[in-house]
This record gives structure tokens, sequence and C-alpha cells, in this order.
């Protein structure tokens, strides 16, 4: 996000506020956050003290809720969580490369909370192990103390309309970036285009670009013990009291998030990059000290650049190269750790990637198609300014930009969108303020049609979460500026907005038929739904098609698209069928499920919460769901639907949604903007 499209500003801290920006991963649906769990744990009290939870007990009813959130059991205003540590993490996939995906996963509850009161008590410890390394520019620095508003998202909140229900946050910390702020750059192409990078380019004539193949997988959790306290010494006294250490307590953390897996870390949360953090610190502190012993000098003969686990070697012998990689190499597999042989890239002067040519061209093209001309000597009654976009010829150039360049589609489709939706928005704001709005409505509707022509296209060839969540940004804009309009009876006749809406659906539609649901496609379809839910009854999917799409290949609904088509289809009656359809889906999802785990398995303990608060699940359901989490008791079940119904939303915002400001939210956590 553009810095001048930011305001800062100073808030107080909590450490609640780590569920918030260090547990979850940014790919996850935009109607899910943990907002309302952060609220709960501050409104409620709980906390973690002396390996016991407390809470506020003066609270009507929180026992219940928290036995059945934390898997615990609760005597007087405390529980004990020995021997319920080690949980079930919700793993769900994303699509990565072509015909491949990414596993992302989502905490328990109960561990999440554990990370809260990890970092209250060994912050200062993170801080002081990110600290090690000359080469890494990606790394905890100091904790985070301001927030950060889109102008755009500020805008929003402040106007004054009565059919807009954007809901009014009035606690600052839920719209922090990070628990940590970070040293040097939250984003690898600040770097490239840093003073850095550029006196490296003109000192030294070579970069070598290498990384680690599948860091996270490959990650032994015992290996951070190696790095922050000697691997002989660890080897050597496994019997001792390694475990009351800093070194000892993240590992176990680590561990019991995963259900007790040593081999492989969670991927998503940001206190798995820490975690990894942490180990490549004390890697490079060696191999920088072992070039040493053989003459070649950091600064002198080399430079190393780390972000998370992409190395930049900047040199000017070729010896010098192999000396280094070597020593990585060797470093790298005292902890099981190895270079990608298949993700080595070496450029001389000039030193220039394919990505960055392609960046430059393509910006080009958007600064000539997509922002609007002021006209010269018009006279009051004719166009100021003027915007036209011909989709077919922009869409042909830009392929061949992609061809000549010689990049993927997914490489640049993000940077694309968002250039865009920054011209758009410039568009929008010219239209708004002009004086005589009639003059400019349908050069406006005209290029806004070519437009979403052009966006969907390039989309399509290569869907993937980060670019979904781009595209429905900028949809999600247009929507809530039209609603604006019509709400002020202004600017959009019905006809053009019909217009707009009809060519929303039908790119949206022709995207669902392309892509049919797949396991590592399921989030992408998802964020789609929610263009379809804003723009009205008048363009919803038809039964026959939601049948068919979630329900024909077998594939099972995990949780987020359950909530997800929960929340699309609601209590509409035209959907009784999928309603009857998704509900035998969480019956069977329960009883199939060892009981005995059930409330360790995270995917299931956010399920069965959200159906707790869910509007569109009648109570008889809602008990016969808790019935099959070994939740029997009816004054039980009562005491946990009423209070649920108190917090009003665990994990899935059910009613009162905004698209374009949930978007602005979700964007302001993404991981390396």
């Amino acid at each position: 996000m553009s810095r001048k499209f930011r305001k800062k500003q100073k808030i107080t801290y909590l450490k609640e506020r780590a569920v918030l920006s260090d547990t979850l991963p940014y790919e996850t649906p935009a109607i899910f956050s943990n907002r309302y769990f952060y609220r709960f744990l501050v409104n409620n009290k709980v906390e973690i003290k002396n390996n016991e939870i407390i809470f506020d007990n003066s609270v009507t009813d929180v026992k219940e809720v928290l036995e059945l959130l934390f898997n615990v059991k609760v005597d007087n205003n405390k529980a004990s969580f020995e021997n319920h540590e080690r949980t079930i993490p919700f793993t769900f996939k994303i699509a990565h490369k072509k015909n491949d995906f990414r596993n992302l996963s989502l905490i328990h509850p109960l561990n999440q909370l554990m990370i809260v009161n990890f970092y209250s008590t060994y912050k200062e410890s993170i801080k002081y192990f990110s600290n090690e390394s000359e080469f890494s520019i990606r790394r905890p620095f100091k904790i985070a103390k301001n927030r950060y508003m889109n102008n755009y998202l500020k805008k929003r909140k402040n106007t004054k309309l009565a059919h807009n229900k954007i809901e009014i946050h009035d606690n600052e910390e839920e719209h922090l970036k990070s628990f940590f702020t970070y040293k040097k750059y939250s984003n690898i192409h600040r770097f490239f285009e840093s003073y850095e990078y550029q006196r490296c380019e003109k000192k030294f004539d070579k970069l070598y670009k290498f990384d680690i193949n599948k860091c996270f997988d490959s990650i032994y959790t015992h290996t951070i013990a190696w790095a922050l306290l000697n691997k002989e010494i660890v080897k050597d006294n496994l019997n001792t009291k390694l475990d009351a250490t800093f070194a000892g307590k993240f590992d176990k953390l680590m561990q019991n998030m995963n259900y007790g897996e040593t081999n492989g870390i969670l991927i998503g949360a940001e206190i798995s990059r820490i975690f990894a953090e942490l180990i490549l610190q004390s890697i490079d502190k060696k191999v920088k000290s072992n070039l040493e012993t053989k003459s070649c000098l950091h600064k002198t003969h080399y430079e190393i650049f780390r972000y998370v686990d992409d190395y930049f070697v900047f040199y000017d012998d070729e010896r010098v190269k192999n000396i280094v990689t070597e020593t990585f190499k060797h470093e790298l597999k005292e902890y099981n750790l190895y270079v990608s042989d298949t993700k080595t890239i070496e450029f001389v002067k000039p030193i220039i990637t394919d990505l960055t040519i392609a960046k430059t061209k393509i910006t080009e093209l958007i600064n000539e198609n997509f922002s609007y001309v002021i006209k010269d000597n018009a006279t009051e009654d004719e166009k100021q300014w003027s915007v036209s976009l011909n989709s077919k010829d922009v869409i042909t150039k830009f392929k061949m930009i992609i061809k000549e360049t010689n990049i993927e589609y997914k490489d640049i489709l993000n940077y694309s969108i968002a250039t865009i939706e920054k011209r758009y928005l410039k568009i929008i704001s010219k239209l708004e303020n002009s004086e005589n709005q009639l003059l400019y409505t349908d050069m406006f509707v005209a290029y806004t049609m070519q437009l979403l022509n052009f966006l969907f296209f390039i989309y399509s060839v290569s869907p993937r979460v980060t670019s979904t969540i781009k595209i429905v940004s900028l949809i999600s804009k247009l929507i809530q500026f039209i609603k604006d309009s019509k709400a002020h009876n202004r600017i959009f006749k019905n006809y053009q907005i019909e217009l707009i809406y009809k060519k929303m659906y039908d790119e949206t539609f022709q995207i669902l038929k392309k892509n049919k649901l797949k396991e590592y496609t399921q989030n992408e379809t998802l964020y789609l739904l929610l263009i379809l839910n804003e723009i009205g009854k008048d363009y919803r999917l038809e039964s026959n098609f939601l049948d068919s799409y979630f329900f024909d290949d077998g594939i099972e609904l995990n949780y987020f698209v359950i909530v997800s088509l929960l929340y699309y289809i609601k209590n509409i009656s035209r959907y009784a069928n999928i309603k009857t359809k998704l509900l035998e889906c969480i019956e069977n999802k329960f009883k199939s499920y060892n009981k005995d785990n059930l409330r360790k398995n995270t995917e299931l303990t956010l399920l069965l919460m959200d159906l707790m608060t869910c509007p569109y699940v009648d109570t008889q359901d809602k008990n016969r769901f808790l019935s099959l989490n070994d939740v029997t008791d009816p004054a039980t079940q009562n005491k946990i639907v009423v209070f649920s119904l108190k917090q009003k939303y665990w994990f899935v915002k059910w009613q009162d949604f905004n698209l374009a400001e949930e978007i602005e939210l979700k964007k302001s956590q993404e991981v390396y903007s």
C-alpha cells in the first residue's frame, strides 16, 4: 500500500493483540477474522498465568464457553490446560503453482492464547535473537506502537449515509498490521528499489539468488535450541532443564500447535516466520564467521541480503561465490535444510530481472490506458476530462509483455491489479467531485465495462487468493461508490447500474464455471461469492448451479467453504435444498470424527463456535451440534447459545458485513506489503 494512502497513529499496548496479527494466515475468507475472539479475551480478562487459564468469573456463563472453546475443565475461575496443549491444526490448501498447491494452517484457540502469553513473556528475547544476523532484511525490531488507516477506508467510515452499515471499530489495536515492527523491508520490492541495492549494483558486477528448499516444511523444531544454545551442548544435555529456556518453550509451542510434530512447522502465521527467522539468523552468523576464516570478508569481497528464506549474494569473483554457496550448504545441512537447486538464478550487469522489466512495461501500459486525460480549452458545457479504454487492445499488449519478458501471469498479477485500482480510484474521485456529473456518466460506465473486461481476463488465467483479494478490493469500492451515489439519487441511472452489475455477474459466473471447486481452489471461490452477495438478489446464483458446484464431485467441504456458503445462502427460500445438504454435511463432519479428539480439532472447534452465533441456524440445530460435541445437558447448551449471541460473533461476521471495509482491513494484514 502506498505510503501516501496511510495515516499513522499512536496506540496503547495490549498483549492480546497478538491474535490479531501473528496467529492467522493472510489467505482466509473476508468474513473470517480474529477480531471478535480478541474482544472476547479482552472483555472477559482471559489470560494465562502460572500455566493456568484465568478469567473474569463474574461474567455469566463464561465458564461453559471456555470449556468448549479451549478444551479445558474449569474449576472456580481458572482452568489447567495440562495434557491439552497438543491440538490438531486446520490445514487448508491454496493454489500456488500450476497444478500445485500450498498448505496453510489455522491454529487452535487454546494455542493462540498460549502465543499471547509467549509473546508477553518473551518479546524481548525475540527482539534480541532477531538482531544477530547482518544479512537479514526482514526481522522483528521492536513492539509495534502505530496503526495505519487507509485514507479511502477513513473517508468511507466518516460518510453519514442511512444505508451504510459499516461497523465502527473503537479499538484502534484492531487495525494493527503486526505485533512487531520489522527492519528493514516489509516488501522485497522495496529492497530492489532501495539505495542499498543500487549501491551493491555499483560495487559488484554479479548477483546470485537462491532460496531454501521447502524451508518451513523442513524445519526440525528442536533446531531452535541448536541455533540459540549451541547444537553440541543441547545434544549432550538432553535430560537437563532445556524445556525451561526460551528456546525450549518456543520449540514446545510450535510442536503443540502442530499436534506434537517436530518435523516441519505450520505455514501461514507470522509466529512461524519468526521461529524460522531465529534459526536462519544463527545460520547467517555462522556462515559469516566461517567465511572470514577463508579470507572472504562481508562488504568487501561479497555482500549478502536475506529476505525470509530468499538469499541475494552480490559478488565479482566466481571463486568467492562458490565459497559462499558451499559454506551455506554446509551450515544449512547441519539444520536439515537445503538449497533449492531449481530456484537459483545468476545475473550479471546490468543486474535487472525479467520481472522488473515486465513491471516497467506494464506500468507504462497502465499509465497510458487507465488514467483520465484533461482537455485543453474545453467550455463549461463540454467535458473537462475524459477516459477511454479498449480492453481488447490492452489485453493484447499485456500478453505481449508477458511473452517478451518470459514471466508468468501469477508473478505480475497482484502488482497490475493494485496499480490499476489506484488509477481507477482517482477517476472515481474525479467523477465524484465534478460539477456537472451527467456529462461524464456515460463515458465512465463505458470505461468501467472495458476495465472489468480486462481485469477478469488477466485474473482468469491464474487465479490466486492474493490476486482475488486485489480484484475484489477494486470491485468492492466500485460497488460502494454506486450504492453511495444511488442513496443520494445522483450520477447513475438504473440501467447503467444494471449494466455494470450484470457484467460483474457474468464475469464472476464464468470464473466459477471454469474453476469448479477443487481441493486447492476453495478460498478463491469464496471471495467471488462475496461480490455476488454484494450486488443483490437479482444477481444470485441458481440453486442447481450451487448444488453441482459444491456437492457433485464428492470433495469434502472444509470449514471455510461451509461458513461462506451458509453466509451466501442465508435463509433464502430458493436455497432450501442447499441448506439441508449443508446441515447434513456439518452433522456428518462431527459424527465421523474421533470423539476423543473433537475439541482438539481446530476446524471443528471453530465451526461449532461459529454455528452458535449464526442467525441462519435455528436453536434446535445448534443444540444438536452441541450434543454431537458431547454437550448434552440442555441447561449447558442454553448457556452456550445465549452467551454466544451476546458475544455476537466468534470468528465469522454473519451480518452487517461491508465488503469494501472488510477488504481494506484484510489488506492491512497483508504479510509482505
